[in-house]
């Protein structure tokens, strides 16, 4: 399904899974309104001769720890590796080689900077996990 270019009503009234399911109203919403989320449905080498203002524009804000982890992993194979290759990246620090490709640079250092947001935000989780275990909830 090309969420892009489906409304949101095509993806909540039209739109059946194979289960015989509808999408509800609220991820319906959430996938057209954060466009990132549309890469986890294509293809990773398409993914890889975007335009680096195309992923720039994407917001990574208010996506949970699911949707950040399911981007990243669904990134990081292919993608991330090669504009990490292609850009001389260096996968600790984030930067690149000078005299590279300005392009690959700049979706190398999107990429570093989504993937940096993911691992901060999945060590925060945790770390309240220990502060405060599930069994303390009951």
């Amino acid at each position: 399904v090309d969420i892009r270019n489906c409304s949101e009503y095509n993806l909540i009234h039209t739109l059946q899974s194979p289960s015989g399911d509808y999408l509800p109203k609220a991820i319906a919403q959430k996938f057209k309104r954060t466009n990132v989320l549309q890469l986890i449905r294509m293809n990773p080498k398409d993914i890889i001769r975007l335009h680096p203002a195309s992923l720039e524009t994407m917001r990574l804000s208010n996506l949970t720890i699911t949707e950040r982890r399911a981007l990243h992993q669904h990134l990081e194979p292919m993608v991330g590796r090669e504009w990490q290759k292609q850009s001389g990246g260096n996968s600790i620090h984030g930067t690149v080689k000078s005299g590279c490709d300005p392009f690959m640079e700049r979706k190398w250092t999107w990429y570093h900077m989504m993937r940096t947001n993911f691992k901060e935000k999945l060590e925060q989780f945790e770390r309240h996990c220990d502060m405060y275990p599930l069994e303390d909830h009951k």
